[in-house]
């Protein structure tokens, strides 16, 4: 699917769109996903598990973790372990290699390291870990946002 991703309904509503152009407002309502930490996977270990709660404790320090994301942190953290695995091993057998015919070959490494390079390109900007992304994520503060839309909670207050 090319093209820009989609915004959020909710930075429609603040910016007016849906006030110029209302047969743009989507019928539904966007899921709110449940705010706090999400269960570390049983499986984690050694360097992932470092990881894991470096990117977790990090996420929530921003005001973004939600307990849906335990997929994404997973393959994020693991991704980012790789990427340094791979780059060591790159720096200490270099970029090509000799092979048994005494032939230069390209270091397996190297295509290691360019897909989780990728990959953690990506999953960072999914979780708002690039300066450009930071720009687009919307914090959730825990304290005054009870995961409620705006009217339910006016409305759950009164009661």
């Amino acid at each position: 699917m090319a093209g820009r991703k989609p915004l959020p309904q909710s930075y429609h509503e603040r910016t007016g769109t849906y006030k110029i152009n209302p047969e743009r407002r989507p019928e539904g309502k966007e899921p709110n996903a449940p705010r706090g930490k999400p269960k570390r996977p049983p499986k984690l270990s050694g360097e992932y598990l470092k990881e894991w709660n470096r990117l977790t404790k990090l996420l929530d320090q921003m005001g973004v973790l939600c307990k849906t994301d335990q997929n994404g942190i997973e393959i994020l953290a693991c991704a980012i372990v790789d990427y340094r695995a791979a780059r060591e091993k790159v720096a200490e057998y270099g970029q090509c290699l000799v092979g048994d015919d005494g032939s230069i070959k390209k270091n397996p490494y190297q295509q290691v390291l360019r897909d989780s390079a990728t990959q953690v390109t990506k999953l960072l900007a999914e979780f708002g870990l690039t300066p450009s992304s930071r720009t687009r994520v919307r914090i959730m503060d825990k304290e005054t946002d009870s995961g409620l839309d705006p009217l339910m909670a006016i409305i759950a207050s009164r009661n």
